[in-house]
């Protein structure tokens, strides 16, 4: 079984698409706290592998694994820390711009070029993959690296001598390149001709930082002042959607593959353009740096950030944004979450009742003691929404329904003041209510004891049911506090340490489609095949052995909620 720790890990419990707000987005910001060599992020690159590289000022090269950092400088071999620029040959080797030359890396050992190996300026600002060669492009001039030996590439007299700050190959095979202070130069192998773009034929500005190529086939130059744009007739405009602005340098540019452009500014964040409207990423949306260095999209879609001086940002789309106190929760803290059959979503908030999003409206609702009987407490433990439509609500005095806009409290007196701990629906319809004193039916309005479950507090077990599940052949499966039981109805038993399983708290359990039965505990994942109980934890390659919650996907992956944030299990692996 392969365990996946995603690259994004959730830090807030609850997110959700919302339209109209003056939106939070969600940029997931790695720092050196989380490991990142150093804050100031001068290149990204995403290998084979899926791993991520970044390339620091002065701080060497970090090796993300979707989990932590791990770190490469010239004390493992690194011919310099400040790494401009990153890529991949076609031995998949890493290759490395530095301030002193060019690094390649096997996965072993560096081998380094500078000004021995025939670099004659060691400043390489980028470095670029195509096929067997690595172009390079330095403070001044172009070279390629191949088969092991580099050569300086000197067929145009103003390339030759222009500080080189981007390369970039295009869907014709032409290669292009950035220069500060000599415009864009565009380089045909075909027919080996040179093109050269500059203020006397319609750039904005001879500082030219980034080079990309829209969807439309449109190359796209990122300069200091603004954005210039060359169409297949080689004829040179302005950009319409982005503004000229003094000195706002865009230093990187990213086309993806969902039809957005990016820019990257020196001094006003990011620029978002997309369907023909363009949006600003600064401050007020997430990032704490306006200065940006680098832009890649990985193979999930997602784009990250490269930032002077804060990092890198990871940014996964806006169909993620956040409900916070801000824009209409009561508190921040959410404790369960559930979407009714109507589409909405209901929040429980810490000691706060209820938050309702309908529409991206939020209405909150709690207890009110002039009506007790409406909504009975405001410390929500659980939801269920039941397939008939009514939405069951888990409180610690009692069990809520929600329907026809209205909230009723359960007045049966045995149970008014229940503590309820889970809800489940089983195959054939049935709700079951999880108590801190044992299990419950509820059919028609009428709630009606499990005997026979609840007979078991008299062997001395603490009877909380945290959690409720279901197998194939119809049997319901209790998480207590001392392990698991199973209840078919007629006959009852008990999985603890004393038969093969644990004496431990059991918070999640769910089934995949292969009827094998996950359990979710504080000590780490259990399968059990109904032979035997296999445990997964942290040893395994779990993130952590706390686990919170199960969910199965569509594609038959476990979904592992933790105190850490998720790993997805691959159940077919």
């Amino acid at each position: 079984m392969g365990i996946k720790k995603h690259i994004l890990i959730v830090v807030t419990l609850f997110l959700l698409r919302i339209v109209g707000y003056s939106q939070t987005y969600n940029f997931k910001n790695y720092n050196t706290r989380e490991g990142l060599p150093q804050s100031q992020v001068l290149s990204i690159f995403q290998d084979h592998n899926g791993f991520i590289w970044v390339g620091t000022n002065a701080g060497g090269v970090g090796k993300y694994d979707g989990y932590k950092f791990s770190k490469i400088t010239d004390n493992e071999g690194l011919i310099n820390n400040v790494v401009f620029s990153i890529t991949e040959n076609h031995k998949n080797e890493m290759v490395f711009g530095t301030s002193k030359g060019i690094s390649v890396f096997n996965g072993f050992s560096y081998k380094n070029y500078g000004e021995k190996s025939g670099l004659d300026n060691t400043w390489v600002f980028k470095i670029l993959a195509d096929g067997e060669k690595v172009w390079i492009g330095t403070q001044e001039g172009v070279y390629i690296l191949q088969n092991e030996k580099v050569r300086r590439f000197a067929f145009d007299k103003i390339l030759d001598n222009a500080s080189v700050f981007s390369i970039f190959i295009d869907s014709q095979k032409r290669i292009w390149f950035a220069t500060i202070g000599s415009g864009a130069i565009c380089y045909n192998p075909k027919n080996n001709l040179f093109l050269h773009f500059n203020t006397s034929n319609g750039l904005q500005e001879n500082l030219v930082f980034s080079i990309t190529e829209a969807l439309n086939h449109e190359i796209l130059i990122g300069t200091r002042t603004g954005l210039s744009i060359i169409n297949s007739q080689n004829k040179v405009r302005n950009c319409e959607y982005i503004p000229k602005q003094e000195n706002i340098s865009f230093r990187s540019m990213l086309a993806t593959r969902k039809n957005t452009q990016w820019y990257g500014s020196d001094v006003d964040g990011l620029y978002l353009y997309k369907g023909g409207v363009s949006k600003n990423f600064a401050f007020a949306n997430g990032l704490t740096n306006n200065s940006i260095m680098a832009l890649m999209e990985d193979k999930e879609g997602n784009v990250w950030i490269g930032s002077d001086g804060a990092g890198l940002y990871k940014y996964s789309g806006d169909r993620f944004a956040y409900y916070t106190k801000e824009n209409g929760l009561t508190e921040n803290y959410i404790t369960a979450v559930v979407q009714d059959k109507k589409d909405n979503y209901w929040v429980s908030i810490l000691n706060n009742g209820i938050c309702k999003i309908e529409k991206n409206k939020v209405t909150s609702y709690k207890l009110d003691r002039k009506h007790p009987d409406d909504f009975p407490d405001n410390n929500i433990i659980c939801f269920l929404p039941a397939k008939d439509g009514k939405l069951f609500i888990g409180t610690v005095e009692g069990l809520c329904i929600y329907e026809n806009e209205k909230f009723s409290t359960i007045k049966e007196f045995d149970f008014r003041h229940k503590y309820i701990t889970s809800l489940y629906q089983d195959s054939k319809k049935n709700i079951w209510i999880g108590t801190t004193t044992g299990l419950y039916k509820y059919d028609n309005g009428v709630i009606s004891e499990a005997k026979l479950v609840n007979e078991m507090r008299q062997q001395g077990l603490e009877f909380a049911i945290y959690s409720i599940g279901e197998d194939a052949k119809g049997s319901l499966w209790l998480g207590t506090e001392h392990g698991i039981i199973r209840y078919d109805k007629s006959n009852v038993t008990v999985f603890n340490d004393k038969n093969n399983f644990e004496n431990i708290r059991v918070l999640s359990i769910i089934t995949d489609s292969k009827n094998n039965l996950w359990l979710g505990t504080e000590v780490g994942l259990f399968q059990y095949d109904f032979k035997t109980f296999t445990k997964i934890s942290q040893k395994n390659g779990l993130s952590s052995n706390s686990i919170n919650f199960l969910q199965v996907d569509n594609q038959n992956r476990l979904i592992i909620g933790l105190n850490t944030g998720l790993d997805i299990l691959d159940t077919d692996d």
